[in-house]
């Protein structure tokens, strides 16, 4: 599991409970960097969209949003503390470019209907899945704020304003 399924809890158990988690701290948009720029990983392998495979067809970003959009959004919560969709607006101007594997379809999403319900669905998401992270093996620390001792929050109803 990398840091944006951690984040959201799309992962399973299975996934992040063996002894090491080396890729824990790396957003999607940097696994899959990694993953084209290795020959021994084929090309089917990381064109195919990210899916738990729970169902026929499933795909993660049908149920989440595209991960252009969504590594932002985990980088500015996680890291920056950006709480709202104003100031996401402007985390994005200096930050989304850095963290987006596509800033066109970032700016198309934020300038979107459905961006301020979005953004609030998953820092909502974020913060229900705290329990869930507390639960994984340790993993390499390679961002500013990892999950784990890097960041630690109470695990209650409401241990936030943001819901």
């Amino acid at each position: 599991g990398n840091k944006t399924e951690s984040a959201c809890g799309y992962y399973t158990h299975f996934d992040m409970n063996f002894s090491f988690a080396p890729i824990k701290d790396l957003y999607k948009y940097q696994v899959m960097d990694i993953a084209k720029s290795h020959a021994a990983i084929p090309s089917n392998i990381w064109q195919k969209p990210p899916s738990a495979e729970l169902a026929e067809g499933q795909t993660d970003e049908a149920s989440l949003l595209p991960y252009s959009v969504l590594d932002p959004i985990v980088a500015a919560q996680i890291e920056s503390y950006v709480s709202t969709i104003d100031e996401f607006h402007e985390w994005t101007a200096t930050n989304g470019v850095n963290f987006s594997s596509d800033p066109q379809q970032l700016n198309i999403w934020l300038n979107g209907t459905s961006a301020h319900q979005d953004y609030q669905r998953i820092i909502s998401m974020i913060g229900r899945m705290e329990y869930k992270r507390r639960q994984t093996c340790p993993g390499t620390k390679v961002s500013r704020v990892a999950f784990g001792i890097g960041r630690r929050l109470p695990i209650v109803e409401k241990w936030s304003s943001q819901r």
